[in-house]
């Protein structure tokens, strides 16, 4: 049920996010741009519809970003084009790039950037947020978090300016100051783009309770954009999945899908929701179909996963070859490792000292808990569990509630022979989320089904 109307902003942030020191314990990766693994394994992640930053600057951009492309491109071609137009032009190739999953659409967006800047060095707002948004989209957070800040000196009441700084502190580890953030926006500007930030927050904190409500608030803020609704109900839809109420989060899908048939992060839950019910060839189906339309890393990973359970090891090992492959993709245009490759890697075991090494790197970059989870988890699969150990309990020291870290902790556990706090582990995984992974729960389970 939809709630009633909008409270005052400071009354719903403490209706929302109580206790605030234990969200704030609890938060970690939020607007990283992840490419690798996908719903099939890892917790949900909630970037924001594109709406949120691109429509600011692109007429349409929910509706035909190709036209819209073809249009400024047009414009400029003839020579009447202004910096903002440039700065429009990126943010049209960033959300191109993350719907096509095509990197190459970066080095545009850089370029179109560049111009923009060329055109108005000073208090280029535009451009400002955009290389903030391009930098994030590389996993350069650091850049992000700069970049936010300027865009922030220039336009301090500008809600999309913080939520990017916002993204950028999460990133790094940094949630005191990231929470400070989103309490701004949403006394700012409580909308779609502040609710969803907060929900993914009160998510990450293991309040579903609180996530489900901050979305539903967000629903209210949808406007008359189909897109936006229709990524509401996607993160409804997410959010129930995790509660294990499929019936529910079929209905949000289902509503998802009506208002933007063809969206392909909703077709991807839909996929995870029917393997979590328990028919794997239904999922490899659905999934088999995506991957033509939407090739991103992740969707490859957990196609691979799903061919593991229903016993297809070659196509599995195609399916890993090719989020491989794509990964590389990414690299080769800017894209930083980051947790999601590391986890990938180690998950596979393939590229087993450079999954070390640059799990290292970002650890030594910023501690958060998906970092210390990242480093634990490359040290399990090179087989080094005494130094993973400490590793992988502060990731849950960090983020208390997340069922993926619980399983990656009690797998070191079990190496090191400590049975009963591996078991112990594993079943809080399965009690936080039943299905945060189809193929590690499922293993999970097989696991506890042994005598011990």
């Amino acid at each position: 049920m939809r709630p009633g109307p909008p409270a005052r902003s400071g009354d719903l942030m403490k209706k929302i996010l109580v206790p605030a020191a234990v969200l704030a314990l609890a938060l970690a990766l939020f607007l990283g741009g992840t490419l690798l693994p996908g719903r099939g394994s890892r917790p949900v992640a909630a970037p924001l519809p594109q709406a949120d930053a691109d429509a600011l600057l692109v007429p349409g951009a929910n509706t035909d970003v190709d036209a819209t492309i073809s249009a400024l491109r047009a414009k400029i071609a003839a020579g009447d084009s202004t910096a903002r137009d440039h700065a429009s032009l990126a943010f049209g190739y960033l959300q191109k790039a993350r719907v096509q999953a095509d990197p190459a659409l970066y080095d545009h967006a850089e370029d179109a950037l560049e111009a923009s800047f060329e055109e108005a060095p000073d208090d280029n707002f535009e451009a400002t947020l955009g290389t903030a948004i391009l930098a994030g989209s590389r996993h350069d957070f650091h850049g992000q978090l700069d970049w936010g800040r300027r865009a922030v000196e220039i336009n301090r009441y500008n809600s999309q300016a913080l939520g990017i700084v916002g993204d950028a502190y999460l990133e790094l580890g940094l949630r005191q100051k990231a929470l400070r953030i989103y309490q701004r926006m949403i006394d700012l500007r409580p909308d779609l783009a502040s609710f969803g930030r907060i929900s993914y927050a009160a998510q990450l904190g293991g309040d579903t309770d609180a996530a489900i409500a901050a979305m539903e608030r967000a629903l209210d803020f949808a406007g008359t954009s189909r897109d936006n609704a229709a990524w509401v109900h996607w993160q409804l839809g997410e959010l129930h999945i995790g509660a294990h109420d499929f019936a529910r989060a079929e209905e949000h899908l289902r509503d998802a899908l009506r208002l933007a048939p063809g969206f392909g992060s909703a077709i991807e839950s839909t996929v995870h929701l029917t393997a979590a019910r328990g028919d794997i060839e239904g999922a490899i189906e659905i999934l088999s179909q995506l991957v033509e339309e939407f090739p991103l890393p992740g969707n490859f990973s957990f196609l691979g996963e799903l061919y593991l359970l229903a016993d297809r090891p070659d196509d599995a090992e195609a399916a890993f070859a090719e989020a491989d492959r794509r990964l590389a993709l990414y690299q080769q245009h800017e894209v930083r490792t980051d947790v999601d490759f590391v986890t990938f890697w180690a998950d596979r075991k393939i590229h087993l000292d450079r999954a070390l090494s640059d799990a290292r790197t970002l650890y030594s970059q910023r501690k958060s808990a998906a970092v210390s989870d990242a480093l634990a988890w490359a040290l399990y699969a090179n087989g080094r569990y005494e130094a993973a150990q400490p590793y992988a309990r502060e990731a849950l020291a960090r983020s208390v509630n997340d069922a993926g870290y619980h399983y990656h902790a009690g797998m070191i556990a079990k190496e090191l022979g400590e049975t009963d706090e591996a078991r112990s582990l594993l079943r809080k995984a399965l009690e936080l989320d039943p299905s945060w992974s189809i193929i590690e729960s499922h293993r999970a389970r097989a696991l506890l089904a042994k005598a011990p």
